[in-house]
């Protein structure tokens, strides 16, 4: 049902009409493999569900789990290991981690009203290449997205609408 419902989610950007029931078959139409995998090992990360989607281009990686039986949380992107939560408003940005980046941002949601509820960085080495979540109270107006984005040391930047907590229902929306 997992790799259903996550294959449903990989499609639904995409494809018209998709659903748990058929879009395994509809992956498998497209030339798209899907490949499920368990562990019956209990412990930290028993639920953990780590998806890749290699292309020509590019593999991409994401990992999630559930933190007792109601908190999700993710956990990995690409290379970088992280704990967010996973749902509401999220901005993801890549970026090379320098002193002051979360100032910078911080003022610019000041003078916009936007509240951050949650942060979390991920980064491999001290210095390097970095990938930061923010959980936020409100809506980005387009304007503190732009300022954001211009910040030199910004690589990417996305922001992901999920809805609130304990309240998941399949919908995703990413600008």
């Amino acid at each position: 049902m997992i790799t259903a419902a996550f294959t449903a989610g990989l499609l639904e950007q995409r494809l018209e009409n998709v659903n748990i029931v058929n879009a395994e078959l509809l992956a498998r139409e497209r030339g798209i493999d899907i490949v499920e995998q368990s562990n019956p090992r209990k412990g930290d990360f028993s639920t953990l569900i780590r998806a890749e989607v290699i292309t020509d281009k590019k593999t991409y990686t994401a990992a999630g789990t559930l933190f007792g039986n109601q908190y999700l949380r993710l956990v990995q992107i690409g290379p970088y290991h992280l704990d967010s939560f996973l749902d509401g408003i999220m901005l993801v940005f890549t970026h090379h981690d320098v002193p002051g980046l979360i100032g910078f941002i911080g003022t610019i949601f000041g003078k916009h009203g936007v509240n951050i509820a949650q942060m979390t960085v991920g980064r491999q080495l001290p210095g390097g290449e970095a990938i930061a979540i923010l959980n936020l109270d409100n809506q980005l107006p387009e304007e503190a997205r732009r300022g954001v984005r211009a910040h030199p040391q910004i690589s990417s930047l996305t922001v992901v609408r999920l809805p609130p907590a304990r309240q998941m229902t399949g919908l995703l929306v990413i600008d």
